[in-house]
């Protein structure tokens, strides 16, 4: 269970003494580009990083409950950590059983941050307000029956991150990385979606890792952090949104 009472405590008591903010970044990097971006574009943002909260703890969830209440964000951009869902992980079960068990076991640690963002997302819905939800087109989050309500409550727009500047930190090349995400807003999905790879370049791998000074540091986690194009354009997607959350989503293949 979620410790939803202390959020509904501060609204029944009026505990919203903060001016409202235009999007709040959750499990995000301490410098991440969005936020900044967002920022320098005009928007008022704040960022929910693990120094304000472990969000697999019960006090962090509480904390972030509890910015829901006090900041009523018009938007609400999701990156939960992708790591257990990805498409390697999937290979990887198959190679062994001690393989699959290891692999069954983050994903069975990682299902309590898929019910937080599914409590996130309701709460902005019913509240008549946006939420974004980001993660790599392949994985296997998409299925899992945790988001099964906020799926089927949005619309999922494709993109090539390669598109948007995506660079291998060492080789300088761009990096696919196929991103799906799931908004509720059309304007979102209008400025994201079908963004797809041009071909026109050569990709390297998301994949391995590469030096940075003297730190080895995994690739895709570098890829985790979004170039400053991707940003942009999600900004320019919340500045377009003018609607309410959508009723009646339209699938497209």
């Amino acid at each position: 269970s979620f410790p939803t009472r202390r959020s509904s405590d501060l609204a029944k008591r009026g505990g919203n003494q903060c001016e409202q903010i235009d999007l709040l970044e959750v499990y995000a990097y301490p410098q991440s580009q969005l936020t900044e971006v967002a920022n320098k574009c005009g928007l008022k943002a704040k960022r929910f990083t693990l120094e304000d909260g472990d969000l697999s703890t019960k006090e962090g969830q509480a904390n972030l409950l509890s910015w829901l209440v006090l900041y009523q964000p018009r938007h609400v951009w999701l990156s939960p950590e992708c790591g257990p869902w990805c498409a390697w992980n999937k290979f990887n079960s198959r190679r062994s059983l001690q393989s699959f068990a290891r692999v069954h076991k983050s994903q069975e640690e990682a299902r309590i941050h898929l019910k937080l963002c599914q409590l996130i997302c309701h709460i902005q819905i019913e509240a008549g307000r946006h939420v974004h939800m980001e993660s790599p087109w392949t994985a296997e989050l998409w299925n899992q029956g945790e988001i099964r309500e906020f799926v089927r409550s949005s619309i999922a727009a494709k993109l090539d991150q390669c598109m948007f500047g995506l660079k291998h930190p060492a080789t300088r090349l761009p990096m696919q990385k196929k991103t799906r995400v799931q908004t509720t807003s059309r304007e979102m999905f209008a400025a994201l979606d079908q963004r797809t790879c041009d071909h026109e370049h050569v990709h390297s791998q998301v994949a391995g890792s590469c030096r940075i000074g003297d730190q080895a540091i995994s690739v895709s986690k570098l890829a985790g952090h979004y170039p400053t194009e991707f940003a942009k354009a999600i900004v320019k997607g919340i500045k377009k949104t003018q609607s309410t959350p959508i009723e009646r989503p339209v699938y497209h293949i």
